[in-house]
């Protein structure tokens, strides 16, 4: 039998045995957690009643306190099987669809775009200046080409941090929260972590797309996408982390 409670710390949803030790550590967020003593204690029943004793007490309106089992030591206590709580597994409603996964990734890009809003405006003149192609090849026509500030730059990477730790922890971005999807493990539909979520998801497919020639880059980038077409319905980035895309809520709501 298993018991299921919150965690009060980060509010995950953690899963112990009926034996699990008094504290349990949660796994999500490594805080020490008291399991339900309401539940783990005389309230507990377990599957099968160890000897026909238990039974004839059972039945004669005896307390629950009092039923025992005959063939236990008195000194013995029932055995710990883990000190570490286990995550619930999210409740899912299938593999999130091509269309909300492509709204969650605009909704992301929208954020993104915003922050950059007003850097965009307080440096327009310096921007339309710049040819378009001193914009794309690096060569100005008689001026330096638009360079971003140090505060523009550390404000583009404060916003991918943020999305990171949310997706490293939560397995959503802002995009995803709002849309009601979750990345997670292909083998038990587990939030996926920071190894798989992060650095195999997004920085491998961002290096991919760094380093590699122009060329090289956009038709990785284009097969990657085009990939989600295929069945299953998952892109290249998800199959080289091991990961799906999945709904938390129902699409009429939450």
């Amino acid at each position: 039998m298993l018991i299921e409670f919150a965690c009060e710390n980060c509010g995950g949803q953690l899963q112990v045995g009926q034996y699990a030790a008094q504290r349990v550590r949660c796994p999500r967020c490594r805080s020490m957690q008291a399991t339900p003593s309401e539940k783990v204690g005389h309230e507990i029943e377990t599957a099968s009643v160890a000897s026909q004793e238990c039974d004839q007490a059972a039945n004669s309106g005896a307390p629950r306190d009092a039923i025992v089992n005959p063939y236990q030591s008195p000194n013995a206590s029932p055995p710990i099987s883990s000190t570490i709580a286990v995550l619930k597994p999210a409740r899912d409603y299938g593999a999130a669809s091509r269309w909300r996964r492509l709204f969650a990734a605009l909704a992301d890009g929208l954020i993104l775009t915003a922050a950059m809003v007003p850097f965009v405006i307080a440096h327009h003149s310096e921007i339309r200046s710049a040819s378009m192609a001193g914009v794309l090849g690096g060569v100005e026509r008689g001026t330096q080409p638009y360079s971003p500030s140090y505060l523009q730059w550390s404000v583009y990477w404060l916003v991918h941090a943020v999305q990171w730790i949310l997706i490293a922890n939560t397995g959503q971005s802002i995009g995803k929260m709002l849309f009601g999807t979750r990345i997670v493990r292909i083998e038990d539909d587990r939030v996926a972590g920071p190894l798989r979520a992060v650095v195999l998801r997004v920085w491998l497919r961002m290096a991919i797309y760094t380093i590699a020639p122009r060329t090289i880059g956009l038709a990785f980038m284009f097969i990657d996408l085009c990939w989600i077409f295929l069945l299953p319905s998952r892109c290249l980035h998800d199959i080289f982390s091991g990961t799906r895309v999945i709904n938390v809520r129902a699409s009429g709501g939450s």
